[in-house]
């Protein structure tokens, strides 16, 4: 069974201006990490009743003006560092040539909280 979902979708508003916002879970992995074929089969667990040791990888994608992309990478690319740092989470930005840029954040669902969050914060001070 092939443990990628497609399709689920996520709106975080969260007080950020209307052209940034998440636009979706892109893709979900959940493994058993007790499993060696990374099967996400809650029947492995070792024992009846018990939750499976799932883990599980997302992706969100936010959409924002170029503009706005500046404040989260900061000079020489320093703020964009810190967030990935303090995070835990992998993030990367579409390039420049194009108005709108896309953020886009992997990670556990912990990660991405504390990713956007800072994100959103970012906002916050500039406002």
């Amino acid at each position: 069974m092939d443990p990628l979902l497609n399709g689920s979708y996520v709106h975080y508003g969260m007080g950020l201006p209307t052209s940034a916002y998440a636009t979706g879970a892109v893709s979900t992995k959940a493994y058993n990490s007790n499993s060696s074929d990374h099967s996400a089969d809650p029947s492995s667990s070792s024992s009846p009743g018990a939750a499976p040791n799932m883990n599980i990888l997302l992706t969100i994608r936010l959409l924002m003006q170029g503009k706005e992309v500046g404040s989260i990478i900061g000079k020489r690319g320093d703020q964009i560092k810190r967030i990935r740092e303090d995070s835990g989470a992998k993030i990367n930005i579409s390039d420049g040539s194009c108005p709108e840029r896309i953020v886009t954040i992997t990670g556990s669902l912990a990660t991405i909280n504390k990713a956007f969050a800072m994100i959103s914060n970012k906002f916050e001070e500039v406002s």
